[in-house]
């Protein structure tokens, strides 16, 4: 396994510098596509942006490390909990919907959702991209 640490790093504007002791793990997912979120994160709140995880790991299966995971972000909106985990990502659009007219799929910002779907019945039809 490789962990591409030069890729996606992150200014020090992006995340705490002190050092904590991580005891768990969380993950959650992107909700975009690709890198749009790391690209977000370097430019939302003029790049001063603090919610963001060190890993984000791709659909192809590409890990990218963007800071010391020794280190926290304020990615879950407490500080005593964020300095004790290390966020995972997994690239994921979410929820998507179709859009009837065009026989497409977007997403929760209204992109266009990838062509390959998961397609199951709760109550009604609900599809993610694969």
């Amino acid at each position: 396994m490789t962990i591409n640490g030069d890729k996606y790093i992150l200014s020090e504007k992006n995340y705490y510098d002190t050092e904590f002791e991580k005891r768990q793990i969380v993950l959650a997912n992107t909700f975009s596509e690709k890198s749009k979120h790391i690209i977000g994160w370097q430019h939302r709140m003029g790049g001063d942006y603090k919610k963001t995880s060190p890993f984000t790991i791709f659909r192809n299966g590409e890990i990218n490390k963007h800071y010391d995971s020794s280190k926290y972000s304020d990615f879950l909106g407490s500080k005593s909990i964020d300095k004790k985990v290390i966020v995972i990502l997994l690239e994921n659009q979410g929820w998507l919907e179709k859009d009837l007219l065009k026989d497409s799929y977007f997403n929760w910002v209204g992109n266009r959702a990838w062509t390959k779907l998961y397609c199951k019945r709760i109550q009604t039809w609900t599809c993610q991209a694969i």
